[in-house]
């Protein structure tokens, strides 16, 4: 388990070149240089990296919460996050802009698909999500009363 990364510190290099044959040297800014080295925008560098950093607080998040819940708040607790970051606001709650498949909703909360898709029927029918085609909508204050509800019994 890899609990975080630091946080980055500036660092300054002694860059050094040595020429075997006749060469101009120059300077180039930082952006080029990435955008020579890795065939990327700088930019584009940057938000990568940025989406690797300060991430892993929510594995680990994640798997604290989930050492203590049962399959079925593991489930509510797996869409109440998709909701957050991939949800778009809908009459009836949050419609995943993803496409959330048993299998790949069954692989995160670490269960077979076959239980998963019992979970989500029950869901369902309790009203704490809505299906429209292939796309979930989650009502995020039932799951929410539904994880509190759960909680308060303990």
């Amino acid at each position: 388990m890899i609990p975080g990364f630091p946080p980055p510190v500036p660092l300054s290099y002694n860059f050094r070149c040595e020429a075997v044959t006749e060469c101009q040297v120059g300077t180039i800014e930082l952006k080029a240089f990435i955008e020579i080295s890795l065939g990327i925008a700088s930019d584009d560098f940057k938000q990568m990296a940025a989406s690797y950093l300060g991430r892993w607080d929510l594995v680990q998040l994640r798997c604290a919460n989930f050492m203590s819940c049962t399959l079925e708040e593991r489930l509510v607790l797996t869409l109440l996050e998709l909701a957050e970051n991939f949800g778009i606001k809908d009459k009836r709650g949050l419609r995943l802009t993803i496409n959330a498949r048993h299998q790949d909703l069954a692989d995160l909360v670490g269960a077979s698909r076959p239980r998963v898709t019992e979970f989500l029927v029950k869901f369902e029918r309790d009203k704490l999500i809505n299906r429209d085609e292939r796309h979930l909508i989650i009502n995020r204050d039932r799951l929410e009363g539904f994880l509190a509800r759960t909680h308060s019994h303990r």
